[in-house]
This record gives structure tokens, C-alpha cells and sequence, in this order.
């Protein structure tokens, strides 16, 4: 068995809410405005709830099963998703640096993708400045030099480390980033009770443009497949019609992400909220068991 069933682990931000606890049909308590969903950082990951591994975490298998991540090591883990849903807030207005804009020696790079999983409050995302970065932190009205941009659900978002956003309260993303932990708030619509970053900011700060992608598209028997390719990371979404799902995932893993529907791999039902790794070296088919979409993600 080559698929292990992860659970999601809550963050709690000062901007979270309920959000996140009602997708995933849990009792979190507590304001949650993050979901990790896969990741591997500082000795900590997902635990595996079912499948393959099930009762161990995702940092054990593959400690165990050396082949599980493919070409990448435990300690090397590539990417981190999760799901981010401010409710009660907005985020903050942040940068993400490259590797010339670190700050400190523990920090590190960081270049995210944004795929938008619903929208409720228009303009949602924070997509750069209208002027530099310095005019922004003396000028008394900031939110009207915020450049935002306006995005449908299924949009898909690139990243780059140095570009300035942020996510409008109301609104839910589903991210995938390189293996990073490093911000630099650059202001925090006012809040006070957390620590801004405005020299490691402005120096970060390179002007890079939030954009929106443009996936290519392929016809399968099952549905429809469209591919976005974000560099570091290849992101699939699939909607299928009916009939089955053939997945390779060669010499990388992959994690699937579902969105609706219902898919079967023969022994477990992936439905909404359900993320599933991938290991890698393995060939899977899911029968669709109800039309839906799913999310692959395929580390580079």
C-alpha cells in the first residue's frame, strides 16, 4: 500500500476563526486560520491516521521506509501545504525573502503558490504596494496604496519570494510553499500585539508581482486536467467526471489535496477535507466514486 492518510494540524492565529474546524468536520476550539496539512519541519510532521503507516507520523515512515519520499530526505523535506482562512481578520502585510534578502542566519527563503478555494469578501487578496515599500510606512491612509486583486475561487496565485500580500478575512487558500517558516510583517492593519518586521520588510521587498497563472490544460478519460507549474512545485487540479484515476509519482512523492467529491483507491474513500501522501516509486488508481476535484501536488 502506497497512500497514507494524514491529519490536519490546527494553528491558531490571531485573525482564525471556525472556518477551518467546520471543513474539516472537527472540534477544534480555539480561532484556527491555518490547517498544515503536509509537512516535515523541526522534527515534526502529520500524523497518519490511515493507510499505509497509519498510527505512526509522516517523519517516522520515512525514517522507516527510506523510499517513501523518493529523492528527498527527511531532512529535506520540500514543501509545506495547508489550508489559510482568515475569519475575524486579515493578515498581515508581509514578505517572504529570497536567499540575498535574509535577514538573520536562521531564517531562510521562502516562495509560495496560492490556489483560491472560496471567496466571500471581495477584493480578496493584497497583490503588492502602489508605491515603495518606505512611502508606504509614512503615509497615514495605508489601505488605499494597497494594490489588491480580485480573484475568483480555482484562481491560482504565484508567489515569488519578495512579492508583498496578503489575505482578505473571509476568503480561503489552499498554499503550497517551500520549506520556510520565514515572514517579515511589513505592517499589520494595526494591530498591536504582534511584532512587525519593517527593516527586514523593506529590504526583502523587491518589487515581484503577485500574479495570477495560467495552467495548461488536458482532456482525460475521467475529466479534465489542469497544470500549473510554479517552479518549485507542479500543482494538478483534476475534475473527474466518472471512471479512474491513474497516478505515477516516479521518483518524488506527492500529496493529494480533495475539494468535493468522492474517490476510492480500494480501501479508503478520499472525500472533502481528506489529504492523502503519495508515496513515491508507486502507481495508484482512484475510482471515482462521486464527481468531484482533487488537487495533486507534485514537489520539483
Amino acid at each position: 500500500m502506497a497512500l497514507s492518510i494524514l491529519e490536519p494540524e490546527r494553528v491558531l492565529k490571531v485573525w482564525g476563526g471556525e472556518r477551518l474546524a467546520r471543513w474539516f468536520g472537527r472540534s477544534w476550539g480555539g480561532a484556527v486560520g491555518e490547517a498544515l496539512l503536509c509537512h516535515i519541519r523541526n522534527g515534526r510532521s502529520n500524523r497518519i491516521i490511515a493507510g499505509s503507516g497509519a498510527g505512526l507520523t509522516l517523519l517516522e515512515l520515512a525514517r522507516r521506509k527510506t523510499t517513501a519520499l523518493g529523492k528527498f530526505s527527511p531532512e529535506e523535506f520540500p514543501i509545506i501545504c495547508k489550508l489559510i482562512a482568515p475569519v475575524s481578520a486579515n493578515i498581515s502585510v508581509q514578505v517572504h525573502p529570497d536567499r540575498q534578502h535574509l535577514a538573520n542566519p536562521s531564517d531562510e527563503p521562502k516562495e509560495e503558490v496560492w490556489y483560491v478555494v472560496e471567496v466571500t469578501r471581495r477584493p480578496a487578496v493584497v497583490a503588492g504596494l502602489k508605491v515603495s515599500p518606505s512611502q508606504f510606512l509614512f503615509a497615514d491612509d495605508k489601505r488605499r496604496l494597497l494594490d489588491f486583486l480580485d480573484v475568483q475561487p480555482a484562481d491560482v496565485l504565484r508567489l515569488p519570494a519578495g512579492s508583498v500580500h496578503s489575505l482578505i478575512a473571509g476568503n480561503t487558500v489552499f498554499e503550497v510553499s517551500t520549506n520556510s517558516d520565514t515572514t517579515y510583517r511589513l505592517w499589520d492593519w494595526g494591530r498591536q500585539e504582534r511584532t512587525l518586521h519593517i527593516e527586514e520588510a523593506v529590504n526583502a521587498a523587491t518589487g515581484a508581482k503577485v500574479e495570477p497563472m495560467k495552467g495548461k490544460e488536458q482532456t482525460t478519460s475521467y475529466g479534465l486536467v489542469t497544470r500549473f507549474d510554479a517552479g518549485f512545485c507542479l500543482l494538478e487540479q483534476h475534475d473527474a467526471i466518472g471512471g479512474e484515476v491513474a497516478i505515477e509519482t516516479r521518483n518524488r512523492f506527492a500529496v493529494i489535496a480533495v475539494l468535493w467529491g468522492e474517490f476510492s483507491d480500494g480501501r479508503h474513500i478520499l472525500s472533502r477535507g481528506v489529504t492523502a501522501f503519495l508515496h513515491a516509486h508507486t502507481r495508484i488508481t482512484l475510482t471515482v466514486v462521486s464527481p468531484g476535484r482533487f488537487l495533486l501536488v507534485r514537489p520539483q
